[in-house]
């Protein structure tokens, strides 16, 4: 493939892709591990005889370094102790949705609005959007 794949020829091949990705992203989160590593995702849902997802991650899906001066998510739930299971209602939400749940602006906003500490602009590093 030439090309990313999609979520939706993810969802194609695994429909339970996205709630698998949430659960091993919150499991991830709680031992302060990457949740936005594609190979080991990738490992993880062949290791549960899940499809094969492929080598690249899908468009949209985090991975790259934030910029320099982006926190941990240690740093993160330090601050709000609440903040994994945002990030995971927040990544399922928005998955149903069909919306892009990798637009920090718009997670930055949605903390704020239900009254969460203020994670500040710049993502964490291990975001992408």
């Amino acid at each position: 493939m030439d090309r990313p794949p999609t979520w939706a020829d993810l969802l194609d091949a695994n429909p339970n892709i996205e709630s698998q990705l949430a659960t091993w992203q919150a499991a991830r989160r709680q031992v302060g591990e990457d949740p936005f590593n594609w190979p080991d995702f990738r490992a993880h849902l062949r290791a549960i005889g899940a499809p094969d997802p492929g080598p690249q991650a899908p468009s949209g899906f985090g991975g790259g370094p934030a910029g320099p001066s982006g926190p941990t998510f240690d740093q993160l739930k330090a601050e709000n102790p609440n903040f994994g299971q945002q990030l995971n209602d927040w990544f399922r939400a928005r998955g149903v949705l069909g919306q892009d749940f990798t637009d920090w602006g718009a997670f930055r906003a949605h903390l704020i609005a239900i009254g969460a500490p203020d994670p500040g602009p710049n993502p964490p590093v291990g975001w992408s959007g």
